[in-house]
């Protein structure tokens, strides 16, 4: 406590120092001297006190210096605490307070004795060191490189922002890490290895290209320098490390390399003489070829002057151009010269010269390129000498010889060709066609040429007429051909005319000779024609071909164009036949089918004859046949001998059988009186005995098949035997059938056995419920039809005459083409085992033929099927029937368009032909997506005459929706082997639109033309 007094004189003698001491509870303080001088207060105005020098403290801190003497003297330890104050002159100072306690007696604080420093400079000193720290930061991270610090131990002390960016981390990160934190084992060791050489030499290091992979992966280039730093004493502390990224240098350094090697790979592959002098005649450089011509290395000519190179009076004259191209500053146009070689050889040279400048005004260097064209001047002359012989040779030929650009202009015009035309040779060159030839013989000329430009091929031995200047009409035969350049490209068109006026003259003679007997062979139905073996063109068709295959004679040229004709499935067979004739001369016939344009398939038979002529061509002499008739009737005949070797066999044994169910019946019934009063004796001798008439009844439809069995015909009107029959067959087909009777007006009569026709439609009627197990509808048609001669196409054996047709539709499971080309044949059947016996159809079949009448079934899986019967008519008026017609009405004709939509080729044709004949100009479509194409491009057409079934997801009804969308106002007209009304009421899908029943006849498929049409018979 003695002590307290000498120091607070000592701290008020010092101006940045003051002191005070205060009472604990006392209301005044006692301030020193010096106190009052850093307050800037006089002393003997000063009222100290706590509140006078806290007033004396900036606002926000005056709570902080109360705290701390409450807590100094409670606490009774010592604190300290920095504040602002405001000095008596207005001047702000920093000031430290620093209070300790003061204890009485009883350990007690009794007073606080304060020290208060001014530290302003202090603190404006810190300050100005942060803002020059901050500076030197701010400049060291904008350095485009990485700078680092570490100490002695390798832990880094500074690290700049481009470094810390380059590793991805902040910059305070890196303080106090060493390298192993940042890289890995290696690396780290050779850095530490660079960081103590330069720490044991106190010098710095330098070190360039040191590839490092950045956080990212790419392998960077640096240029490194080291450096030591030291402390006041000169020892080594620290390391500084910089590391600049030189990869875009090293980069086009080794780029600028690679350009200067491949320019002058490229200057050194130029196949002339480079060399570059400057103003003075040395030389700096010249090419690879430039050093071996002189038989020097190239590194050997830098510095020396032209005259160390060349002989005194050529590097004269060297040195005048190079001084000429300087002074003019413009490149010189090549010329060329005859240079003496040293060996005495004269040689040609192209050469030209070009001043250069570099960072000058003026030119200070001349390129030379001098270009050895000797070897092409001695080809220039050999051509010359070749192209004169040629001229000489094409001159003497005793044919028209011409070369034309592709523009028609003349290049090339022989002797011939200048004399023939009454010009000279030079008259020729550079004209056009125009200017040679009259118009009407121009324009063939130009289209033989642009042919040949075109497709590149030779245009070969066509024959032309010519009216020449003397006005004489000559024959000639020419050869066009394209001549090419060195890149393949058409560059000109070469003719060749030979004269053929007087082997014309006698092929005429023989022309004459000849006609009359093609005029003999054409009158035939038989095409006869030539065809040229070896280059496969037809030299001659006969007219008859139109006839026969709708093409016309002058079209058919080529083989290719033959085969295109014939059917695809017979295409093969016959390009292999038309081939076999390479082996030599032979005869031979082929049979093929050929599709006409008018969708017609015609069968023919190819006859030809080859010979070879005396010059060894081969010719062949063939005649074709149209066998389409003989191909169906065969087809017809061995169906028929089919059927009826069937029923001859079946005829045989069924009459056997008779025989023997006669003897059995017989006996049967004999034994039935014997057996008398043997009740289950006479019930096996009757179940023995219906068996027996089982048997006869199925002999019975076995004579039926084979046409055998005995008929009692009559004049009868089909409507009323099938009209008698509805209630019959209603009860036997039940209540989940149907049945729907169309039985036209006005029927013809026939003559035929009426109880078998009434069985024939009760087997029709029991095959159509079975094949509706579900359900359906039966319905029987009847109908009037006629038929002419065309009725054929339809594959059928009808003769031309009247018939009344019934038939009898179901909408069953339908037969696949398989069971449909059985179903006639005895015993099959596709019923289960003991519930039919496969005969049904085969007595329909077989009554119907022996009553002259024929039978056929159409049937579409899905759909349903129809067993259409044609009976022929009576003769004369019957039961319920009508006088027959005596001269057939003419068929109505028109001028209309009509759209035919049918799958079959073969029935689109027939259709096609009939409606031709009738004035119809007709559309053609094997299918319904087809049709309907035809149909939105042709608003014209006024009928769609169209198959009901047929492929594709458009069949006739879709088909004939689709066209009414589209033309509202079209007529339509179906056709199909199915009942007028096996498609539900009203027509096909009820729609009720005209149906066509198969198959029909001319004059039949015209009245329901004008019918639909709305116009009525002509």
């Amino acid at each position: 406590m003695s002590e307290q007094p000498a120091q607070r004189d000592e701290l008020s003698t010092n101006g940045q120092f003051g002191g005070f001491r205060w009472v604990v509870g006392a209301a005044t303080v006692t301030w020193t001297d010096g106190l009052c001088r850093l307050l800037g207060i006089d002393r003997k105005q000063a009222s100290p006190s706590l509140a006078a020098l806290a007033a004396m403290l900036h606002a926000d801190d005056r709570q902080r210096f109360r705290d701390m003497l409450r807590t100094a003297g409670t606490d009774k330890r010592a604190l300290d605490c920095e504040v602002r104050a405001l000095r008596g002159d207005g001047r702000a100072i920093q000031c430290r307070i620093e209070v300790q306690p003061e204890l009485g007696p009883g350990d007690e604080a009794i007073a606080l004795i304060g020290i208060v420093q001014d530290i302003t400079g202090v603190r404006r000193t810190e300050e100005a060191l942060r803002r020059s720290q901050s500076v030197l930061r701010a400049l060291i991270d904008a350095i485009p490189a990485a700078i680092t610090v570490k100490d002695r131990d390798g832990r880094f002390v500074l690290v700049n922002a481009y470094e810390a960016d380059y590793h991805g981390q902040a910059v305070d990160w890196f303080s106090g890490r060493a390298l192993a934190d940042m890289f890995e084992p290696e690396v780290a060791a050779r850095i530490a290895a660079r960081d103590r050489a330069v720490v044991e030499s106190g010098e710095p290091l330098e070190i360039e290209q040191i590839e490092a992979a950045d956080r990212h992966g790419r392998v960077r280039t640096w240029l490194e320098r080291k450096a030591p730093i030291r402390d006041e004493s000169g020892a080594i502390t620290h390391v500084l490390t910089i590391d600049l990224d030189i990869t875009e240098r090293v980069r086009a350094e080794a780029a600028s390399r690679h350009s200067e090697a491949l320019l002058q790979t490229v200057i050194d592959a130029v196949p002339a003489l480079v060399s570059v002098t400057d103003a003075d005649g040395r030389y700096v450089f010249v090419n690879a070829h430039s050093a071996a011509y002189h038989g020097h290395a190239a590194d050997w000519f830098p510095g020396k002057s032209i005259e160390e190179v060349h002989r005194p009076d050529y590097a004269r004259l060297l040195r005048e151009r190079d001084a000429r191209t300087l002074r003019n500053e413009r490149p010189v146009e090549p010329y060329e010269e005859v240079y003496t070689e040293s060996d005495g050889r004269r040689t040609n040279w192209l050469s030209t010269d070009v001043p250069i400048r570099i960072e000058s005004r003026s030119p200070q260097y001349v390129v030379s390129v001098s270009l050895d064209v000797t070897e092409r001047r001695q080809n220039e002359s050999a051509v010359r000498e070749s192209r004169n012989l040629l001229r000489a040779i094409i001159d003497a030929m005793p044919a028209t010889v011409t070369v034309k650009d592709l523009k028609g202009h003349y290049v090339i015009v022989n002797a011939y060709q200048a004399h023939y035309l009454g010009r000279p040779i030079e008259w020729f060159e550079g004209r056009s066609m125009a200017d040679v030839y009259p118009a009407e013989y121009l324009r063939a000329i130009e289209e033989r040429d642009r042919m040949v430009a075109e497709t590149g091929q030779t245009h070969r031995f066509y024959e032309t007429d010519y009216r020449g200047p003397d006005g004489q009409l000559s024959s000639w035969i020419g050869i066009r051909a394209p001549i090419r350049d060195g890149s393949g490209n058409i560059r000109y068109i070469v003719s060749v005319g030979l004269d053929i006026t007087d082997r014309r003259r006698s092929e005429l003679a023989l022309e004459q000779s000849e006609r009359r007997f093609r005029h003999l062979v054409e009158s035939s139905d038989v095409v006869p024609y030539t065809w040229d073996i070896d280059s496969r063109r037809f030299l001659y068709v006969g007219p008859q071909i139109e006839r026969m295959l709708g093409v016309r004679p002058d079209i058919l040229k080529y083989e290719e164009q033959w085969l295109s004709m014939i059917l695809p499935e017979d295409r093969e067979a016959a390009r292999q036949h038309a081939a076999s004739f390479n082996d030599g001369p032979r005869d031979e016939y082929f049979e093929y089918r050929v599709l006409r344009p008018d969708s017609r398939v015609v069968w023919v038979r190819d006859i030809i004859k080859v010979e070879t002529r005396e010059d060894g061509s081969r010719v062949g002499f063939g005649f074709i046949f149209d066998i389409t008739e003989s191909k169906s009737r065969e087809q017809q005949l061995a169906q028929a001998q089919k059927m009826d070797a069937v029923g001859k066999l079946t005829g045989g044994v069924a009459h056997d059988f008779n025989n023997l169910l006669t003897v059995i019946l017989g006996s049967l019934e004999l034994l039935e009186l014997s057996v008398g009063g043997d009740a289950q004796g006479l019930a096996r001798v009757r179940l023995a005995s219906e068996a027996a008439r089982r048997g006869a009844e199925l002999t019975q439809r076995l004579l039926a098949f084979a046409r055998q069995q005995m008929l009692a015909p009559r004049i009868v009107n089909l409507n009323e035997c099938v009209a008698r029959m509805g209630e019959l067959l209603r009860r036997m087909l039940g209540e989940s059938i149907t049945i729907r009777m169309q039985l036209a007006a006005d029927l013809w009569s026939v003559r035929i056995d009426p109880t078998w026709l009434e069985s024939a439609v009760l087997n029709l009627a029991v095959n159509g419920r079975d094949a509706m197990p579900d359900g359906g509808t039966l319905t029987i048609e009847t109908a009037n039809q006629e038929f002419d001669e065309t009725v054929n196409w339809q594959g059928t054996e009808i003769a031309p005459g009247r018939y009344v047709a019934l038939l009898v539709s179901d909408t069953g499971t339908g037969m696949t083409p398989e069971i449909l080309a059985r179903a006639f044949d005895p015993f099959f059947t596709t019923k289960e085992v003991g519930k039919g016996t496969g005969l049904g159809l085969s007595m329909v079949y077989g009554f119907v033929k022996q009553s002259g009448g024929h039978v056929r079934i159409y049937s579409e899986v899905g759909l349903g099927s129809t067993v259409k019967i044609h009976l022929p008519v009576g003769g004369a008026t019957g039961e319920g029937g009508r006088a027959e017609r005596g001269v057939p009405e003419q068929a109505p004709a028109g001028k209309e368009t009509i759209l035919v939509v049918e799958d079959d080729a073969s029935v689109r044709g027939t259709i096609v032909a009939m409606l031709q004949s009738l004035g119809y100009r007709v559309l053609t479509a094997a299918d319904g997506a087809t049709g309907l194409k035809a149909i939105e491009q042709h608003a014209e057409i006024a009928v769609l005459l169209t198959d009901v079934i047929m492929p594709g997801k458009l069949n006739g009804p879709a088909l004939a929706r689709e066209a009414a969308k589209r033309q509202p106002g079209i007529r339509i007209l179906y056709m199909s082997g199915y009942a007028e009304n096996a498609f539900g009421p009203g027509g096909v899908q009820g729609t009720g639109n005209d149906l066509l029943a198969k198959p029909f006849s001319k004059a039949d498929l015209a009245r329901r033309i004008r019918d639909i049409l709305g116009v009525g018979m002509a």
